[in-house]
Formats: structure tokens, sequence, C-alpha cells
């Protein structure tokens, strides 16, 4: 009512301007009767008396006990007007507030009802939320265990009264995204657009609980607190859940938001945990609140809510719901169900095209995926999952545990910082790392034997001989501390044939276990996945030494069964990884030693390094030119070349679309030995050409200026000196054209 314009203290000059003509009236009137008084607080606490005195005969539009409902509603309306201005107090606002919900609560002689109630509830929730509307400003803890409150009286309100719905909006669509309302929700019927509201309050509660823990310093006290509430956060979900599925014909929509909600607090947990959380919450909660804390299988709950979403939700939401499942499948070692639902659902092709939350979401769910896997001493699918992950060491970044270390501009880093998880998501990385280098190594040792009687290259790893490396040009290495270091020391025993010292370094030295699910039983599974290794290792590595192998002797060099040795030796030969056979008494292994002739290995080695040429070439060129851009189209010129063929083609330009055509059929580079760079166009020669050749290595240019008259001309180099065609018109032509020197 009272805003002071000017005060100067030292003379006691107060200038005040009042909120109509008859308050101005009477502040004049004090100001003139403390004329004489030189402390200015003094003329302070006047006006302040004044005001309470104002306040309780109702005058000036102060908020009092015999309030109408017309009042509460002018009351709101210049509230919500005085949002977004300057001098704005948004804790007097939530103070005049919470009066007037009192006011409507206690006073029954205007006969307010639940109706009246649940507007002015529903602007004190607006309220407290405009309290923090920055990106990286957490709600405080008070504050939001207050308005936690405030939305929980706001469920059991309309639970308790089906028939209360909000009697005017009064702008409580603002603060939420235009996504979330919608003009449809706008437009809806009173009840409707209740329920809308409701659900809304829950989300944005829900949202700032997840960003308040984004931002809180894990180590501290206030961490934990929060971690805390989040139990109750759950329980209001659960809560809106059973509320809304009872209710799923007034607003559809919010029963599959709260479940996509429900469904992503829940599908990181483990049941050895989430059981424990909900059995003490069912003890100290009351007889209403027990039924939504009694426990059941997670996997059925989770199919339950998955339904839900993918029948009535988004295709955001539904392609979140079958990354939690999966997710949750994995992480309970639910091999082959995790694989099948990956498999039907094509969950990538949908997950690319999505926002970054979602992508960050499928890497987790990859992750967990490749951590299942090698539980179940899945080797290969381990591998592949987790080498995505973890190849180019950015697995901090792409799992949103950490932000990047390259340049990258401010709005890139706030961006970044808005899509980290909390701390309590995370998935342990150096369990990540340790189980992506001993499905590693496990693939790449025996590979690395095989390739010495071989002449083919195939690299299974690249992340592991970086380490075995490093590990050589090492002049002392001390014992392994890390777990890197461990599983490269267990892979130069392994090689070596020391299977028992590679078994030892795995299960005592590594510190992954404590954080592993089943770890005695994935420890088992090492053991034996380790002795297999080292069975094929020393047959790739002496079968080129030795005539036969006896059965017996394998048996109890790797501590394995005959039946298990005969196996994995029958596998090899069937694969045509050893070139042996079976004797009569299938008691020895009988190596067959052909060596392939001359004519074979150099054909072997011709494929190999023309992949390697092709793959080279691939690289230059994409490091050269940038690959097509968005520049790249198709120009419209009508054509001056020389070329003997028939029709007028457009031109192609991937600059500015104004290629010349050629009247010949082959296309060709604009000829202009001045530029820096060609330009791809339909060119006067009607040949291939490339300006770019001379940054080129001699032997991977593409092409040099055509010389002939029309088709892929004579010059064009495609190794180091080889002519393609020579002088004449189309594909060679004259003689003294030749392939190579």
């Amino acid at each position: 009512l009272y805003t002071i314009k000017e005060a100067n203290f030292e003379t006691g000059d107060v200038t005040i301007i009042a909120a109509d003509a008859e308050s101005q009236k009477r502040i004049n009137a004090v100001l003139q009767a403390e004329k004489l008084v030189i402390d200015g607080q003094q003329v302070m606490r006047k006006l302040k008396g004044d005001k309470d005195d104002a306040k309780q005969d109702g005058r000036d539009g102060a908020i009092h006990d015999n309030m109408k409902w017309e009042e509460i509603q002018r009351k709101i309306s210049e509230l919500a007007k005085m949002r977004g201005r300057r001098g704005f107090n948004p804790d007097q606002v939530i103070d005049d507030l919470k009066r007037m919900l009192e006011v409507t609560k206690t006073n029954a002689k205007n006969y307010f009802g639940p109706d009246e109630v649940l507007t002015v509830l529903t602007e004190l929730i607006r309220a407290e939320f405009d309290s923090s509307t920055a990106a990286f400003d957490q709600m405080k803890m008070e504050k939001w265990q207050s308005t936690f409150a405030l939305v929980l009286e706001s469920i059991r309100l309309v639970r308790d009264n089906p028939d209360a719905v909000l009697k005017t909006d009064g702008g409580i669509f603002e603060h939420y995204d235009e996504d979330e309302a919608g003009e449809a929700a706008r437009a809806a019927s009173s009840k409707e657009r209740t329920y809308v509201v409701v659900c809304l309050n829950v989300e944005k509660l829900d949202d700032e609980l997840f960003k308040a823990l984004q931002f809180t310093d894990l180590h501290s006290e206030e961490y934990h607190q929060r971690l805390r509430t989040s139990v109750d956060m759950f329980g209001m979900l659960l809560a809106c859940y059973e509320f809304f599925k009872r209710n799923n014909k007034v607003f559809e929509e919010a029963e599959w938001r709260i479940a996509s909600r429900l469904l992503e607090s829940v599908y990181y947990k483990h049941d050895s945990v989430q059981k424990k959380v909900m059995q003490a919450r069912h003890d100290s909660a009351t007889d209403d609140e027990k039924k939504y804390w009694e426990w059941r299988p997670s996997e059925d709950w989770i199919v339950e809510l998955s339904n839900v979403v993918y029948e009535k939700g988004s295709v955001e939401k539904r392609t979140r719901a079958i990354l939690c499942q999966v997710y949750h499948h994995a992480l309970h070692s639910r091999y082959f169900e995790a694989r099948n639902l990956m498999m039907i659902s094509n969950v990538y092709d949908q997950a690319v095209q999505l926002d970054i939350l979602t992508q960050v979401l499928y890497n987790r769910v990859m992750v967990q995926f490749g951590l299942c896997a090698f539980r179940w001493g899945r080797l290969h699918e381990a591998h592949t999952c987790l080498m995505e992950v973890c190849a180019q060491n950015r697995a901090r970044e792409l799992l949103a545990q950490g932000l990047s270390r390259g340049e990258r501009t401010d709005e890139q880093e706030k961006a970044e910082r808005r899509r980290q998880l909390p701390y309590h998501m995370h998935i342990n990385l150096e369990l990540v790392e340790t189980a992506h280098l001993i499905s590693a190594m496990l693939l790449e040792i025996p590979n690395m034997a095989s390739r010495e009687t071989s002449d083919r290259r195939r690299v299974i790893s690249r992340s592991l001989l970086r380490q075995l490396d490093s590990f050589d040009r090492m002049p002392y290495n001390g014992p392994p501390e890390r777990g890197r270091e461990c599983v490269t020391a267990a892979a130069k025993h392994l090689q070596r044939g020391e299977w028992e010292k590679c078994t030892e370094l795995l299960e005592r030295n590594l510190t992954i276990w404590e954080y592993t699910i089943d770890a005695e039983e994935v420890k088992g599974m090492l053991r034996s996945q380790v002795k297999e290794v080292a069975l094929k290792t020393y047959l790739f590595s002496y079968a080129s030494i030795y005539n036969s192998f006896e059965l017996s002797q394998l048996t109890s060099m790797f501590g394995l069964e005959e039946a298990k040795v005969r196996s994995i030796v029958s596998k090899m030969m069937f694969d045509e990884q050893l070139q042996a056979s079976w004797d009569e008494s299938s008691r020895h292994v009988l190596v067959q030693k052909v060596d392939p002739t001359k004519l074979q290995n150099m054909a072997l080695q011709l494929a190999d390094r023309a992949a390697a040429a092709v793959e080279s070439n691939e690289r230059l060129l994409d490091y050269q030119t940038g690959g097509f851009k968005d520049g790249d189209r198709w120009g419209k010129g009508k054509g001056k070349g020389k070329g003997k063929g028939k029709g007028r083609d457009g031109g192609y330009d991937d600059d500015k679309g104004r290629g010349k055509g050629s009247k010949g059929k082959g296309y060709g580079m604009r000829a202009n030995p001045s530029s820096a760079g060609g330009r791809p166009g339909l060119g006067s020669g009607g040949g291939w050409d490339n300006f770019r050749r001379n940054n080129l290595p001699q032997g991977f240019a593409f092409g040099s200026r055509s010389q002939s008259s029309g088709g892929f001309g004579g010059g064009s180099r495609f190794g180091g000196g080889s002519v393609f065609g020579g002088g004449g018109k189309g594909w060679g032509g004259s003689p003294g054209s030749a392939w190579a020197r």
C-alpha cells in the first residue's frame, strides 16, 4: 500500500506515494504532524502502525478475516500483475497468499468451500515455484519441503472432494512450459483443467528436486537430505498414479505422465535397495498410506508402468520407457529379456532422432547391457557394447557424468551442465573400463597368437594394444595398482601361458568386485574363460612346432575337463583356425602343416593392401573436402563443354549452384588452372578434375585436369604414376593407357 519514493534520513524528509487518493491524504497528514521529527525511522514506524490499523478494519484492499470471495479474487489478480515488475517481492506475495489461504479455510461466515481453497492453494504453489526460476538456481531445502506439503495438500483435497474445481485459472499456466499445458488444457472443462494443474504441479516439484540433486555437492549433508526427500517424492508419485488411474476418464494424459515419472524414478535401482526402502517406509507409514508401500516384484511393476506409457504416451516417452525397461532387465542380469526387447523395438533408430537426454539414456542402457553380457560370460557382446563408450575415452561425457574436455562456448557448457545426472544415478566408470579391458583381453590375446602364423591382420581392440605397447616400452614395471594396470599385467601373463598368475591378478588385485553384482559367480566365470583362452593361445603359438598334442596333457596343463578340451579343439578345427584332426582313438590332435602357396600369400597381401588404400583414400578425401555439406546442390547450367555426348545435363556445383553443364555424358570438374580449388561441375573437358591434388601425397591424388574431349579423360591419376586412361574418349581409348606401374 505504501511505497517510499525518496527518503533522506539525515534531514528527515520522506516522500511516499500511496495506492489511492484517500491513503495519500492520511500519509500527508502524518508527515505534517511529524515534520519536526528528525529521525526518519519514527516516520516509518508511524506509517507501519497506520497500515496495521487499515488491515484490521479492511480498508485499502488489505487482507482481513472478513474478506469475501470477490475481494480475494481481486487481490489475487493484483498480485499476479505485480510479477516481473521492479520492486516485486516474492516473499511478500507468498505471505499474502498464505494469509488468504488461512482466511478461506477458517472463515465459515462467507461459506468458502473446497473450490475456493483449491484456487488459493494453487496460486500459492505457483508463487513458491516463482522463487527459483534460474536454470542453475535450485530451490532451498526449506522452500522445497513447504512446497511439497502444499502440493500434497492439493492432491488430498482433490481426492477427498471429487467435485472440487478451480474457480479461475488466474494465470496458473504461465509458469509451465507451453508443450506441457497446451491450448487444449486451457480450453478444457473446469474439472479437467483442475486435474491438469495438479499433475503439472507434481511434475514441476519432481523437476525441482532433480535440479537440486544435480547442482548440490555430493559430499555435503544437504545432498543426503535431498536424497532422503526423494523417497517422499516417490510416495507422492505413487499416490498420484493411483488417483489418476481411477479417474483416467477425466484427464487421460495424467496417468501416463505420472507412470513415466515413476518409471524413471525406479528403473536404475536394484531390487536389493528398493525393497529395503519400501519396507522401511511401510513400517512407518499410516494405515491409509501402507498400501502404497507394499513390496511386489519390480519386474512386474516395470512392465505395468511401461504398458501404460506404450498405450497412451508420446513417441519420446515410449522410447524412454523401452530404454528404462531394458536397463532394468540388464541391471538384474536378465540378458535375454533385455536383448530381445532391444532387437524387437529397434530402439536405436528412434533414440538417435530424439533429444540429447534420450541419447544419454541410450548410452547408459548400452553400458548396462554390456556389463550384463560380461557377467554372463558373453565376451563378444560385452566388448561390442562397452567399446562404443570406452574407445575414445569419452565415457564421462557420453554418460552425462562429467563435462567434456574439449573447447566449447559458454552456451555449450551451460547446456552440458544442465543435462548432468545426479551422483546416485551414476554408473561406476572404473567398473565399465575394467570390464571392457578384460573382455578385450580374452578376445585379443588368442587373436594376437593366431596372427603370428597368419598374414591376415585383424585387430579386435586397439585400446588394449596401446596398453600392451606402453607396457613393453617401460624400462621397469612396478606392481599394478589401478584396474587398467592390473588387466595389462594379466594380459602379459596370459600371453606367456601363465593362466594361474593371470587369474590371481584379476581376482585379488582388482577393486571392482565390491561394486559388481554376483561377484563370486563372475569370478568363477572369469577363471573358466581364462583357462579356455590360455588353451587357444597355446595351440595357436605351438601348432607350427609340434606334430601332435595329447588330450590328457592339455587337460592337466590348463585344469579343464576332457570334454571341454575336446569341444574347444573341435570348434577350432571346424572354424579353420587350427589345421589339425583327431586320430582314430580321439586322444591325440594331429597337426597338419600345410603352408599356403606363394600365389595365395600374394593374393592375401594384395587384398589387405587394397583395403588399406581404400580406407586411407576415403579418410583423406573426407579430411580435404569435409564431406558433403549443406551448400552442395545441383546447378542448372546449359553447358559450354566440347564433349560429343548427347543430351544437356545439369551441372553439379557444391558452392553456388552455377556449374556450367557439358553436353557429354561424363561428369567432370570445371577447368581453371589458376584456381586454388575446383568446384565440381560439368566442365569443358568433360572429365574428372580436382585442383586439390597438390595438397595430397603422391599415390593418393584422385585426378588431375582432364585433357580428353569427353568422358573420363586421360591424365587422371589413380596411384603413384599409374594412368587410368590417356588422351582418348571415354574410359581409356588410346594405346599406352595402363593400369599400374
